[in-house]
């Protein structure tokens, strides 16, 4: 390893765990993510493939969780409809999710997908590790009963590592390559592994500095762009997980006027295909009023509900002021890792002449932003958000409500984590989960006080 790449993994372990350095308070965590991505991206290209961590190891099986969904927890207790997004510090736990979920039936083993040295063993995890040259690889075994200990040499297609939690139903895998978490659904990783679904965008949103919707026909002085785009697993998933949405791996956005010519060249607002950011970044990527599939908010477990994927097409705030006034076309741009993509386009008028700034002339009545009324609409005008009655955890017992994936904060006041499981429909079972961090970047400890709202208990949890 050079020593170039080191003083950037040095640099950027240390701005995670201890904040941001005099010497580089002037760079933002952006461009410091963008040279960890840098280096992630040449790692994660090799070709080293691997097959299914279950049977039949050489055929596809379906994904209900994808690399970068989004994991949100809100402490607060609130309705869907009660929740203010605009709240400068909604306490809560947001984070990316780092792996895939591959759905499995109760009690399925699960095999190793290479070989290696099994360095880990949790009540509900295995971590083996393999590598001893360039490319050092460690893979995770999420929600499975081990049947293994520490220090056991594992084999490929041949050793039971475990077998899938009854409650789960599915297995979550992790791959980290030199100490990179990447994508177990690129090219040359996770083998056989087809995709032919297009991610869509399913609408852009113009907000105001205080968070409010304003028409694109009259846009002034500074605002936010926020599309909603999702991604459908390739494989159906049957039962309560059906048409849940995946986060598409790419988004990009431009601008230009209505002759065609370039007003703002193409920019990334996210990019998971070849690693993620620290989960401090959350809030910069994802934008208020992203929810997980399943939420969860305060003590209810929102079951069947679909998830809301909305992303900053910039990071902070755009100032049109900087832009002359007339007509442009936003184009939006999501993709996935195997080269599927679809876009949208949005005529967005700029009127800061005459308007004043701050001037809400031209602009349509500001709507509360509402995600009970508003719904997800897919293709065809489906809703998505489904008018389920939400489940009180008080009425059932709820084990593990919450996902050892919601890891993390990006919020002040926001310093545990629970651990989510989906259960069988329709009730839930009583939370027992430790309150843990699964983050790559960001550990800390939780507070007791929190972790004992949840039943957990505080601790370290470290990726390696």
């Amino acid at each position: 390893m050079s020593p170039r790449v080191l003083r950037v993994i040095v640099v950027f372990v240390s701005i995670a765990a201890f904040g941001v350095p005099s010497a580089l308070s002037g760079m933002g965590s952006g461009k410091i993510f963008s040279l960890v991505n840098g280096r992630c991206e040449a790692i994660a290209r090799l070709a080293l493939p691997y097959p299914w961590p279950i049977r039949p190891f050489d055929r596809q099986h379906p994904i209900r969780g994808g690399f970068g969904d989004p994991r949100t927890v809100i402490f607060r207790s609130a309705s869907l409809a009660q929740l203010d997004w605009r709240e400068a510090a909604l306490p809560g736990a947001f984070s990316f999710h780092n792996g895939v979920d591959i759905v499995a039936h109760p009690m399925t083993p699960v095999y190793p997908v290479v070989d290696g040295i099994v360095r880990e063993v949790r009540p509900d995890e295995v971590i083996v590790k393999s590598g001893e040259g360039k490319v050092r690889r460690s893979f995770q075994y999420w929600h499975i009963v081990p049947s293994v200990a520490v220090g056991d040499r594992v084999y490929a297609e041949a050793t039971v590592l475990g077998r899938v939690q009854r409650e789960a139903r599915h297995v979550h895998l992790t791959e980290i390559r030199n100490g990179c978490v990447v994508d177990p659904l690129l090219p040359g990783h996770l083998t056989p592994y087809t995709d032919h679904t297009v991610p869509r965008v399913l609408r852009v949103e113009i907000r105001n500095a205080d968070g409010r919707s304003i028409h694109p026909t009259a846009v002034s002085g500074v605002v936010d762009i926020v599309a909603e785009a999702i991604d459908e697993p390739p494989l159906a998933v049957l039962g309560a997980w059906h048409g849940m949405p995946v986060a598409p791996a790419l988004l990009t956005w431009r601008l230009t006027n209505k002759n065609g010519d370039t007003a703002v060249p193409n920019r990334v607002a996210a990019d998971f295909r070849f690693t993620l950011p620290p989960n401090s970044d959350f809030w910069q990527v994802y934008a208020q009023g992203t929810l997980q599939n399943f939420p969860v908010i305060g003590h209810r477990y929102f079951y069947g509900y679909h998830g809301r994927y909305l992303f900053n097409l910039a990071d902070g705030q755009i100032d049109t002021r900087t832009l002359p006034d007339g007509v442009y076309i936003l184009t939006v741009t999501a993709s996935d890792v195997r080269g599927n993509s679809s876009s949208i386009s949005v005529e967005v008028r700029i009127a800061n002449r005459g308007t004043g700034l701050g001037s809400s002339a031209g602009i349509t009545r500001l709507k509360r932003f509402d995600l009970a009324r508003s719904g997800l609409r897919a293709g065809g005008g489906k809703q998505i958000l489904r008018n389920r009655r939400p489940v009180s955890l008080r009425d059932y017992e709820v084990k593990r409500a919450l996902d050892h994936e919601s890891s993390g904060s990006s919020r002040p006041g926001a310093r545990a984590t629970r651990r989510t499981e989906d259960t069988p429909a329709p009730g839930l079972t009583r939370i027992a989960g430790s309150c843990r961090m699964e983050g790559v970047y960001r550990p800390f400890l939780q507070s007791p006080r929190q972790c004992d709202r949840f039943g957990g208990s505080t601790g370290r949890r470290f990726h390696e």
